[in-house]
């Protein structure tokens, strides 16, 4: 037999000196060697389900403020598109009355179906009367309703987009086809 003890497979045998004399011991403190951890390639399913859940709980009160702003976003689009249009149809007949002075009351109704929005109507009233505002041959005001007709029935209802712009047109002596009212 020999002095050396048996290699145990699960221990481990350490040897050093101390004061000349040569020690020997046995750890019986084993550690099962580990398998080479693998490199990850992706998620767990309980780390996808707890990111799903997250993800849930977040977006779910965000839909109805989403919701609420893409309406918020087309009313705005519409009231902007109506209040264009309103504008250049009173510059145009702003402009019309300037060059022909029309006296009394006159109305106009259309639409802009030749800038391809057919939904949207205008009434136009110009007058001279004083209970609209106006001065007989002097003054004259001008009225511009512009509306999206969102039912198609021809009438401004409420709960439609609509705009309504005024101003006044004072007669001047000086206009090109101006004649003496």
């Amino acid at each position: 037999m020999s002095d050396e003890p048996e290699e145990v497979p699960c221990c481990r045998k350490s040897e050093y000196t101390v004061l000349g004399t040569q020690y020997c011991v046995l750890s019986t403190a084993c550690s099962v060697p580990q398998p080479r951890e693998r490199a990850r390639r992706g998620h767990t399913l309980l780390e996808v389900i707890c990111a799903m859940t997250i993800l849930a709980t977040t977006l779910v009160p965000a839909l109805p403020m989403l919701r609420d702003a893409m309406e918020q976003s087309q009313r705005i689009e519409s009231l902007h598109l109506v209040t264009t249009l309103c504008v250049s149809k009173l510059e145009q007949y702003l402009n019309l009355n300037a060059e022909n002075w029309v006296k009394g009351n006159t109305t106009y109704n259309g639409n802009f179906s030749a800038d391809g929005h057919a939904d949207v109507l205008f009434t136009v009233v110009c007058s001279d009367k004083e209970d609209d505002g106006g001065k007989n041959k002097c003054l004259m005001v001008i009225a511009c309703t512009v509306w999206q007709d969102v039912n198609a029935n021809g009438a401004l209802d409420s709960g439609e987009p609509s705009v309504t712009l005024a101003t006044k047109l004072a007669f001047m002596a000086r206009y090109p086809n101006a004649v003496a009212p």
